[in-house]
């Protein structure tokens, strides 16, 4: 149901209302094509979240970016408490009909993800889908997803590189290939396209939007980790195996993604901006305890190996979970050569050791303590002012 005290919303910059106002025009085919799609869709995000959540408890479900209310309408039909959030007005019309013909109970409130009208720690699990890349300032929206997570609740991310087209020529390959295959016009969404929207006005909105320039999930790691999240799983959600050519040989190219990660007292603390800074005395004892401790000669190779983004990017991924390479490079979104080289350069400095598992060979940190310690050193000198 609506309440009849929804927040009032104001334009923050115009790059937002173009969303809204977009969203708006497109939500009657919107509703149309996710009717069609969502019962298929879920069942691989029901998977995901029955092999590490108790999905049978009732939970307090927060649906952030709810569009038409189907993923909304879908937890409460598990019985679950479900809110939902959404700045479309015309999304929440549908959302409140969605519900009403589910029978289930759905509190539908207006309001906009980087700002969210809930306190701290309220909700079991917050779920988003397709909302992120649709954002002026996701890191934000992402800080405020987590804010309102209980500690050890789970955050689900449901997205994808949809105009990364636009700046990416390996995924403008993929975008020619498949409107050759498959006709420009012949997605689901063209065909529920009842009110014949321009879909030119979203392409043109998203070159502004800062994650149609992003690799992902590679991005949304990276910021997770960032936000001190420690447990992340990944699962692809694409309907074909497009791949390039790699130096190694065929890499496919994730377009749709979900992410599944569990809030831990240390990105509680981040995500509520509480961060401790760091004094100078701190850092001398940090300092003195790195050069102390850390089993290693050449403390500047060690940093040296650590300075370059795309090993730094492998051993935050590594930081979560031992990985091979195959699911690095679904994490980190680059290419299998490159992730290859930054390897063996990572395990000639004794950062990364490997172990071979059956077929695969899964990497993890030699040292993860003292990487932390390194990580952690940097992250406090770069809170000081």
């Amino acid at each position: 149901m609506l309440p009849d005290n929804k927040p009032t919303y104001r334009d923050q910059n115009n790059l937002q209302s173009r969303v809204i106002s977009y969203w708006d025009s497109r939500a009657n085919g919107f509703n149309l094509a996710t009717n069609h799609i969502l019962d298929e869709e879920f069942s691989s995000i029901k998977s995901m979240l029955e092999s590490n959540v108790n999905i049978n408890k009732k939970m307090k479900v927060l649906d952030v970016g709810t569009g038409a209310g189907l993923m909304a309408t879908s937890f409460a039909l598990m019985g679950h408490e479900v809110f939902a959030v959404d700045l479309s007005e015309a999304m929440l019309d549908y959302a409140e009909s969605n519900a009403k013909n589910r029978n289930v109970e759905v509190i539908l409130i207006k309001s906009d993800a980087q700002k969210l009208p809930f306190g701290n720690c309220e909700f079991d699990m917050v779920v988003s889908k397709d909302l992120l890349w649709s954002l002026n300032n996701p890191v934000i929206a992402y800080t405020e997803l987590l804010r309102v997570l209980k500690p050890n609740g789970y955050l689900l991310i449901i997205d994808g590189n949809y105009y990364l087209d636009l700046y990416d020529s390996d995924y403008k390959q993929k975008k020619l290939y498949k409107d050759l295959k498959n006709g420009k016009n012949n997605s689901l969404h063209a065909k529920t396209n009842v009110d014949n929207v321009d879909f030119e006005i979203i392409r043109d909105i998203a070159r502004d939007l800062p994650l149609s320039k992003m690799r992902r999930p590679s991005w949304d790691v990276s910021t997770l980790l960032s936000l001190g999240v420690k447990e992340i799983n990944i699962g692809s959600l694409d309907d074909d195996d497009f791949t390039i050519n790699a130096y190694d040989g065929p890499m496919k190219l994730i377009s749709k993604f979900m992410i599944l990660t569990k809030k831990t007292d240390i990105s509680a603390n981040r995500s509520l901006i509480n961060i401790h800074k760091i004094k100078d005395a701190d850092l001398a004892e940090i300092s003195r305890k790195l050069s102390n401790d850390y089993e290693c000669k050449d403390l500047c190779s060690i940093l040296k190996s650590l300075s370059d983004k795309m090993r730094m990017d492998i051993v935050l991924a590594l930081r979560s979970s031992d990985l091979n390479v195959s699911q690095i490079c679904l994490a980190t979104g680059y290419p299998q050569s490159n992730v290859s080289h930054s390897l063996r350069i990572l395990k000639d400095s004794n950062i990364v050791i490997s172990e071979k598992i059956g077929k695969e060979v899964y990497y993890s940190l030699a040292d993860p303590k003292s990487i932390n310690r390194i990580i952690n050193a940097c992250e406090g000198m770069s809170k000081i002012h």
